[in-house]
């Protein structure tokens, strides 16, 4: 009996096992006996994955979803899990399951062994069974509920029976075709069947585990996938692929890598994954995981307090690159700073999560358009894709605004805040420095309006900057380089300059430059106090113009009170870099200015050149003008300036009148000068200054001590200019303190001279000798030789008659001071001489010189070559020396000294009275066939008192009474010679026939001592010494 109860099955086994063979070419086949139900399930089933992957395709169509390399399941595929399907309905209808797999477990197929792990339980089917000489071989499937997803297939052939019941080996099980299961609507899973890395094993105990080879992908209304440059990638989605083997589909954690990805609501933001979790178990959560603040209201596990059951993606850590306008540079390469983010989640609601970094662009590297920007701070915290909260933090500066330079430059900078709002927009709050400085205007002080404002905005993924600025500046630049000068005379300085709706853009024209306007601050250009008219202002190209109308009040109320308009130009340029701009400063153009001042008795106008720095006059204007003095219009040079604090001016004009103006019955004007200077002296040398051309009749010299100075320079003729014609000069100066400092007159006169043609150069010419010479110590002497300097020597006055007198009285000193020449050569020498004089009254000194004791140095007349008369007459607190006979007297007397006050005349140089006058007949060397002869005779006298002080004489006591001591002289002379010349062997021979001379000199000293000589000789040659005496 026990042995029956062994073999029965046994043979029951075979017998089924030849009856199925026979049927079905060697296959246990159980799928006869599905019922209609089943198949209709099943048929269901098959028709719901169909419309899953026209709902992918559909995705696609939306760009939604981008499925990668997803094959959908063949008609083979779809039969297969009908087949799955039905089998697995069969066994539970039929309760056909068993706890083991072993030989009693497969004698009526298909079977169920049911394994229960957590809340899911995995079925695995039995429904074939293939017995040939090599053994017996399993048909197994599993058709697996995923929780939400939909039924996953498994199918394995050939799995090894072993004899002794039960399978040899683990069994596995293969995925039939692949599976896109909606997580939610934004992600999907796919799991693979292709590469066979989807498997399922199990024993005779029914499942052991499952191999998935899947992959993640999201849709393209949360995450968009990019390239390394940053750039959105088209028609992909975000995906990662990932492998892992689970005992329970409930207890899914895997570590995944996510490539680059962008996060839709937050444009531009690059995330590259260092660490992510993916989480699809309702068990646990990753370890690390932190939810965001408040996400209990996104999740309703958390809401429920079931934290557990939350699906998605868990990013530990991630690094995020800014959007592309945010760049940096480095050494000229642009970067894209990066900042971190902790504890994001990806899942069924989308992104969320914080990211925060600080110090992520420094000034000196950043750009936002093309400013100077810094980004300090940044945060944002998101939300299942929306903006939560978000913060920027920096600094931003305009091109115009130098800070480089200035002190506290970070004080300079403008601060913003800003918001990044969903749309991707940005909200910024610019707050404005204290002070900015405008380097392209050389501002020195730029304090903004509290309505001054910047606005930033972001315009096709690039941000786009505008300040609208108002406020009050101070402008103060060197007028030569613009760098500002500590001297103050070299610069313009420009106060309490109001602009409004200054507009600095990123985008051209980069500067509109608004209104201007000017109150009431006091404003220097090169030292000129200056009214501020209009400023306006305009742009060519790359070159921003600041143009100011601009009067300088070039004298002040001392020195008359007027000034001089014209404009100065500030010339700035936008340079461009790449995506750096700045604006620097260029240059200062100063326009020619424009005068016009009538002071009653004179005016003048016209244009005038601005000149910077000179090292004689320093700042100022020069040029040509217009010029009127009392009724008289001719054109004039003139100059105004700054020096060592103080201000100047001169107007000075020479005019060719033509035949002249009537001033007197039969006397004209001819030619005409003026002039009127203010703080200036007169001066001949040039003193390394270009600003007086070199052809200028007088130049003038900054004076602080010389106040207002007119002048009157004018040429005179007659009815007939041969006759008469002169010219005079007549000049005042006051003291810069008020009161007359010189008075100068200066003139030369012309009878009988050839008519000159009237020239400015002509005139100006004794102008300037007289300027040169009017202060030098030797005119003061009556030196001829240097009033030939002044005058101009006689043989070059062209006239036969010429006379020239030079005053001058200086109130300071309180020094009266003329020379005087005259000079005669009548009928072409008939009739020639002439002389200096000079007379000078000091408070310690006066005298007057009509001519010199020498002879040289004496007026003189001459007539005929053959007689010359001369004279002097010498009186002051000195007077030159009593001269000695001529020498030709001296000779006659055999060369005996005659200078009797030679001893007298080296003691003292006192105050006296002297004349003296001689005559002299020569009749020169004469010749008559072979004869020659010459006669000359001369009388003379020199009559000199002068006090000599408390010079004694030994044992008689003081010289002369009480000092005064007086000499004279007489003399007469004469002297001839008559003789024959012949020549003899080519030689000429001279033999006197008589040589004859006398000469008488009286002398005399007195009183006390006195002394008193009287000496007379001669002397005679007859016939060349046979005869002399």
């Amino acid at each position: 009996m026990n042995l029956l109860r062994y073999i029965v099955p046994v043979l029951a086994l075979v017998l089924l096992c030849e009856y199925t063979l026979f049927a079905n070419n060697g296959v246990v086949n159980t799928g006869k006996n599905e019922s209609l139900a089943s198949l209709a399930l099943s048929l269901k089933h098959d028709e719901q994955l169909a419309q899953l992957f026209k709902k992918d395709q559909q995705a696609i169509d939306k760009q939604q979803f981008y499925l990668p390399n997803l094959t959908p399941p063949s008609e083979d595929d779809l039969k297969t899990r009908q087949q799955i399907d039905a089998t697995l309905n069969k066994v539970i209808a039929e309760n056909r399951f068993v706890q083991f797999l072993d030989e009693n477990a497969i004698i009526d197929l298909p079977v169920g062994i049911q394994t229960t792990v957590g809340v899911l339980t995995y079925t695995i089917l039995i429904d074939s069974l293939i017995l040939n000489p090599m053994g017996s071989y399993l048909f197994a499937s599993m058709s697996f509920e995923a929780p939400g997803l939909g039924k996953i297939h498994f199918r394995g052939a050939g799995i090894k029976f072993s004899k002794t019941g039960g399978i040899a080996d683990v069994g596995v099980l293969e995925l039939v075709g692949n599976y896109p299961l909606n997580l939610s609507e934004s992600q999907k899973l796919i799991i693979n069947g292709d590469q066979q890395g989807t498997f399922v094993e199990f024993d005779c105990y029914g499942f052991r585990q499952m191999s998935l080879d899947a992959s993640m992908i999201f849709s393209r209304e949360k995450l968009l996938p990019e390239d390394e440059q940053g750039q959105i990638i088209p028609n992909e989605s975000v995906s990662f692929d990932f492998r892992t083997v689970v005992s329970d589909w409930n207890d899914l954690i895997v570590g995944v890598d996510i490539p680059r990805f962008q996060v839709v609501g937050l444009k531009g933001f690059s995330f590259e994954v260092n660490q992510a979790m993916l989480d699809l178990s309702d068990k646990r959560n990753a370890p690390t995981i932190i939810f965001p603040q408040n996400y209990s209201q996104y999740s309703p596990f958390l809401a429920s307090g079931n934290p557990n059951l939350w699906r998605g993606v868990y990013i530990n850590q991630v690094s995020v690159y800014l959007p592309t306008q945010f760049e940096s540079k480095t050494d000229g390469i642009k970067e894209r700073p990066s900042l971190n983010g902790y504890h994001l989640l990806i899942d069924d609601q989308g992104f969320s999560g914080m990211i925060t970094g600080e110090n992520l662009i420094p000034l000196e590297k950043g750009k936002i358009a093309n400013w100077d920007f810094s980004l300090d701070e940044l945060h944002v915290a998101m939300v299942a894709n929306e903006i939560q909260e978000s913060g920027l933090r920096g600094r931003i500066n305009i091109p115009i605004n130098k800070v480089e330079d200035q002190a506290n430059p970070e004080d300079r900078i403008f601060q913003y805040t800003a918001m990044l709002l969903p749309g991707n927009e940005y909200l910024f709050n610019v707050t404005n420095p204290d002070q900015v400085n405008f380097d392209l205007w050389k501002t020195s002080e730029v304090i903004l309006d509290p309505s001054s404002y910047i606005l930033i905005e972001l315009k096709d993924d690039q941000f786009v900057t505008r300040a609208h600025l108002s406020g009050e500046m101070t402008i103060n630049a060197g007028l030569k380089d613009g760098e500002r000068d500590q001297n103050e005379e070299k610069n313009i300085k420009l106060a309490g300059v109001a602009f409004q709706d200054l507009q600095v853009s990123s985008v051209k024209p980069y500067v509109r430059l608004g209104s201007f306007s000017v109150g009431t601050k006091s404003s220097v250009m090169g030292g000129y106090p200056i009214q501020v008219n209009h400023i306006g202002g305009g742009q060519a190209g790359n070159e921003l113009f600041l143009d100011i109308d601009v009067t300088l009040s070039l004298t002040g109320n001392e020195g008359g009170g007027f000034g001089a308009g014209g404009g100065v130009r500030f010339i700035s340029e936008a340079i461009e870099t790449g995506d750096d701009l700045r604006y620097e400063y260029r240059n200062l153009e100063i326009t020619r200015f424009q005068i016009a001042v009538d002071q009653g008795s004179f005016a003048f106008s016209g244009d005038l050149t601005f000149r910077r720095e000179d090292p004689v006059y320093g700042n100022g204007l020069n040029g040509t003008v217009k010029a009127r003095f009392t009724n008289i219009s001719l054109g004039a040079s003139a100059i105004f300036g700054t020096k060592a604090g103080f201000r100047y001016w001169s107007v000075d004009a020479m005019a060719n009148l033509g035949t002249g103006v009537p001033i007197l019955p039969g006397v004209y004007i001819n030619e005409f000068g003026g002039g009127a200077s203010y703080h200036m002296r007169r001066t001949n040398q040039r003193m390394g200054s270009n600003i007086i051309p070199e052809d200028n009749e007088m130049m003038y010299v900054p004076d602080e001590t010389i106040g207002l100075g007119i002048k009157a320079i004018a040429g005179l003729r007659g009815q007939n200019e041969k006759l008469f014609n002169a010219e005079a000069i007549f000049e005042v100066t006051f003291r810069s303190s008020g009161g007359v400092k010189n008075i100068n007159f200066m003139g030369n006169a012309f009878l009988l001279s050839m008519p000159k043609e009237a020239s400015r150069g002509r005139l100006g010419e004794r102008v300037k000798r007289m300027a040169l010479k009017a202060s030098q110590t030797d005119i003061l002497n009556g030196d001829p030789a240097i009033s030939n300097e002044v005058f101009g020597p006689p043989d070059t006055q062209g006239a036969q008659i010429y006379a020239g007198i030079m005053i001058n009285y200086d109130f300071d000193q309180q020094v009266l001071h003329a020379n005087l020449k005259a000079i005669i050569n009548v009928a072409q020498g008939v009739i020639k001489g002439g002389g200096d004089a000079v007379l000078h009254f000091a408070p310690d000194e006066w005298y007057i010189y009509i001519g010199r004791p020498e002879y040289a140095n004496r007026f003189n007349l001459n007539l005929l070559g053959l007689a010359q008369a001369d004279a002097y007459f010498v009186m002051g607190s000195t007077v030159p020396d009593s001269p000695p006979p001529p020498e030709n007297v001296s000779e006659i007397l055999g060369g005996i000294n005659l200078d009797y006050m030679s001893d007298l005349n080296a003691l003292a140089d006192g105050q006296g009275i002297g004349f003296g006058a001689s005559l002299r007949i020569d009749t020169g060397n004469k010749t008559f066939l072979i004869f020659y002869g010459r006669f000359q005779a001369g009388v003379g006298f020199d009559v000199m008192m002068r006090n000599y002080g408390g010079v004694t004489c030994a044992g008689r006591g003081p010289l002369g009474i009480n000092g005064w001591y007086a000499n004279g002289q007489a003399y007469a002379y004469f002297d001839g010679n008559i003789g024959v010349q012949v020549k003899l062997f080519g030689n000429v021979k001279r033999v006197d026939i008589l040589k004859i001379g006398a000469a008488v000199v009286a002398q005399a000293k007195l009183p006390n001592p006195v002394w008193i000589k009287g000496t007379v000789g001669g002397h005679f040659t007859v016939l060349g010494g046979l005869v002399k005496g």
